[in-house]
């Protein structure tokens, strides 16, 4: 997986967070000469991260170009957000940091850096502080059957439950992407179904352990809004149920199958 440098992620993080932006605006964001916010936006244009999105005439009658995330940048963006806490990047012991990543880090009293400049300060951003909602505010239209719900999904408590699956779902929707089984028009699509999948096949499982009503109850209910969404994520939510459940019918036949098998 490519190791993006500081300046890149910072061209990165602004056209996630801020949405589309001229060079020259990312350069005053930034706090970045013109000269190498230029350098390194076209160096993300060409790996297909970043494309320019249409031109404008500025203030002064001058045309400039806007640029903007592809679906494929923001995927990466996600695949490199840590899902683990790697003690050697934050302190200098090998202890192991018992606990959720995010909570275990706040916990042991460090700060977000306000000023990105190593890999350390790009790991800590992402690991605490990494602004999912404007994310997704800003960016609508590269993910938008998760995006255009997620306002929904706030409301109905799950959002941070789906954002975070999303290191993991990018990087299985871009190797599938990688290996030529689906094209850059199916990115949505692809990630969306890993998210949804996700989450729908682990409240399934909860709700079948589930002992008291009240917390069933809880269950049902988030999976009642889910489904008050837009007519097309309703359509591959249901596709969705019905794969889950065509898996649970199958893994009940194995079973079966392995009992009769050893006489139980």
């Amino acid at each position: 997986m490519r190791r993006f440098t500081v300046p890149e992620w910072k061209v990165l993080l602004t056209l996630a967070y801020d949405g589309q932006r001229s060079m020259y605006a990312i350069s005053k964001i930034q706090g970045i000469t013109y000269p190498g916010i230029h350098r390194v936006t076209k160096s993300l244009e060409k790996l297909g991260f970043v494309k320019m999105v249409r031109k404008q005439k500025s203030k002064k009658n001058v045309i400039v170009k806007i640029y903007g995330l592809t679906t494929e940048g923001l995927l990466w963006v996600f695949c490199r957000i840590p899902k683990t806490i790697y003690p050697e990047t934050l302190i200098s012991s090998k202890k192991e940091l018992p606990g959720p990543p995010t909570l275990t880090v706040r916990q042991k009293g460090y700060n977000v850096p306000v000023d990105l400049k190593n890999d350390k300060d790009i790991y800590l951003h992402l690991l605490l502080d990494f602004d999912i909602d404007n994310t997704a505010r800003n960016n609508t239209q590269l993910l938008p059957l998760i995006f255009t719900n997620w306002e929904l999904h706030k409301s109905n408590q799950i959002a941070q439950d789906l954002f975070e699956e999303f290191p993991e779902a990018a990087f299985s929707t871009l190797r599938e992407y990688y290996h030529g089984s689906s094209s850059t028009d199916e990115l949505d699509t692809l990630f969306a179904h890993e998210i949804y999948h996700g989450y729908l096949e682990r409240i399934a499982e909860n709700y079948a352990r589930l002992t008291f009503k009240d917390e069933r109850d809880t269950i049902t209910k988030q999976a009642v809004h889910l489904f008050i969404a837009s007519d097309e994520l309703q359509k591959l939510l249901t596709g969705i149920l019905k794969e889950i459940e065509e898996d649970f019918s199958n893994n009940l036949r194995s079973l079966r199958s392995l009992k009769q098998k050893i006489g139980r």
